[in-house]
């Protein structure tokens, strides 16, 4: 079994159901037992310049810790099908999102494939996936490479230049 954590984020409709549905979708799958969940974070969408005003809608962000079976290929494989299975359309990278499911780490290990990076490559920037990960993995470190390698997430989370995500209660 390997320690994984799987961020949650919408900005569509019922964040808190999405999430809520998300987690007992991922839940179900017999190779994966949810240990932790975090409160929720809301935040501002990230947006680039051009995107549409309609776009500009908070994101509520959540992070799960699983204990798993699975490869990280695997589960990443679980996570996209619970993502269509929940009926997240695709809007494009920074369209709005019903449900958006995503690998932040997967134990110690880094991954470096086509198709999945991790830990998340951006975890470090953004505030509302590192700090609910605070809340589930206070003594997760940061796998060994590059320039974050070894960083606890408490010193990830001091040195956030920015600092937008508000913990909530759902």
């Amino acid at each position: 079994m390997v320690n994984a954590w799987i961020g949650l984020g919408s900005n569509v409709g019922d964040r808190i159901a999405w999430h809520r549905r998300a987690a007992t979708t991922l839940s179900q799958h017999p190779g994966i037992t949810i240990t932790a969940v975090s409160r929720y974070y809301e935040s501002p969408a990230l947006l680039p310049d051009n995107a549409p005003a309609e776009w500009n809608s908070s994101f509520i962000n959540q992070v799960l810790a699983v204990e798993t079976a699975l490869s990280a290929v695997q589960l990443l494989a679980v996570c996209q099908q619970a993502e269509v299975t929940l009926g997240r359309r695709k809007t494009g990278r920074w369209g709005p999102r019903e449900i958006d499911i995503d690998i932040i780490a997967y134990g110690n290990d880094c991954v470096a494939l086509p198709e999945l990076h991790v830990p998340h490559p951006e975890m470090t920037k953004r505030d509302f996936v590192l700090l609910p990960l605070r809340e589930v993995a206070s003594d997760w470190v940061y796998p060994a490479g590059g320039e974050y390698g070894g960083k606890t997430i408490a010193q990830l989370c001091s040195a956030l230049l920015n600092v937008t995500a508000v913990a909530m209660e759902g």
